[in-house]
């Protein structure tokens, strides 16, 4: 059984509104991740040395940061 639409639509809206602080946190994240991995690039890293450090196949980092190249 639904309660008021009006119980539902604040906790939606806070639903929503943390959805997007986390969708923020994970592009800054990402972002992040991207530029430490063209630093270590450009030092020479090779790309199975960074598929390890992320956890990562060789070539799922290459296909994931080796177009920023």
């Amino acid at each position: 059984m639904l309660t008021s639409g009006t119980q539902f639509g604040a906790r939606l809206r806070l639903l929503s509104a943390e959805r997007e602080k986390a969708l923020l946190a994970l592009r800054g994240a990402e972002f992040a991740i991207a530029q430490e991995v063209a630093r270590e690039r450009a030092a020479g890293a090779s790309w199975p040395e960074i598929g390890a450090a992320l956890g990562i196949s060789r070539q799922g980092a290459r296909q994931r940061f080796g177009d920023r190249e």
